[in-house]
């Protein structure tokens, strides 16, 4: 009777231990799954927490970049606009500017050749100057259309000859000449020997030059319009200046002087091409031109260039 207790009581302990082993065997397995699931769910979380991220750094990619499209088209299209204006500008001044001298040139030629109004040799003499004054308007002002349309092309040559600076001076002093006023006088500070030369384009400087002496003298009056140039060894410059004691440049406006299409004065003839092709000029020479701020019993205007002795 004893030992078939201690046999249920082993029997019991055993199957006690088996439930136990099973319950324990089933917990693991819950808890392995469990822990399996919430990894997965954190894989997803953390898959779809970079694709966020991904999608949402794209998103701001395409942001920045629509924003400087817009930007960039906002800026294109009033630039667009400017050049648009500009264009319809130039082509009001031109008309006027064209049809000023060429009326003068068309009317007083006229006159001259008819025979219904007898004219004094004084009379003549006068429309023709005229006649010659508005025929050389027309002629400065195509020419520099060409030179603008052919800077524009890239077809506007330069080329570097040895040549004398002083020779080049009184070439420009001597075309510029016969607009001198009355009361002006138009003089040539030599400061360098006549045997002093510099490899550049004597044309194109002489052109600068020009310009700068014909709008001294077309401002001036009274006084003087003086060329001066000097060298410096030390910065390698050549400084040519234009001075005269005309009506000068208010200090609000020399910083828009050299703009295309700039003028001063919308009376006085000519459609602000001058400067702003001579500016040109000076830079494909290597040098600069600008006007000197702090002059002021009238203007004077400071070109220069790189000092390239002759070989």
């Amino acid at each position: 009777m004893l030992a078939r207790q201690l046999s249920d009581s082993l029997a019991t302990q055993r199957l006690l231990r088996k439930a136990s082993l099973e319950k324990a065997e089933s917990d693991r397995i819950r808890f392995v799954m469990s822990l399996g699931a919430i990894l997965v769910v954190m894989a997803f979380c953390i898959m779809y927490i970079i694709r966020n991220n991904r999608i949402a750094k794209q998103l701001k990619r395409t942001n920045i970049n629509l924003h400087r499209t817009h930007h960039s088209l906002s800026i294109a299209t009033a630039e667009a606009m400017e050049a648009d204006r500009k264009k319809t500008e130039f082509m009001q001044n031109m008309s006027h500017e064209i049809r000023t001298p060429l009326n003068a040139i068309v009317g007083f030629t006229q006159v001259l050749v008819g025979d219904d109004t007898p004219l004094s040799t004084e009379e003549r003499l006068n429309m023709t100057k005229i006649v010659s004054s508005n025929t050389e308007v027309l002629n400065n002002l195509v020419n520099e259309i060409l030179d603008l349309t052919s800077i524009e092309t890239d077809k506007y040559v330069f080329k570097k000859d040895n040549v004398s600076i002083n020779s080049i001076c009184h070439r420009a002093l001597s075309a510029a000449s016969h607009l001198k006023p009355k009361d002006v006088s138009l003089l040539f500070e030599e400061q360098l020997p006549n045997s002093f030369c510099l490899a550049t384009d004597a044309d194109r400087v002489s052109q600068v030059l020009y310009n700068l002496l014909t709008n001294a003298l077309k401002n001036t009056t009274q006084g003087s319009v003086v060329l001066d140039c000097t060298a410096d060894g030390n910065s390698k410059k050549l400084t040519l200046s234009v001075t005269d004691t005309g009506i000068g440049v208010p200090k609000d406006k020399q910083k828009y002087i050299f703009e295309r299409f700039s003028k001063l004065d919308t009376f006085k003839q000519g459609v602000g091409l001058g400067l702003d092709i001579c500016r040109i000029i000076a830079q494909k020479l290597g040098g600069t031109i600008d006007i000197d701020p702090t002059y002021t019993n009238g203007a004077r205007f400071v070109f220069t260039l790189p000092l390239v002795s002759c070989s």
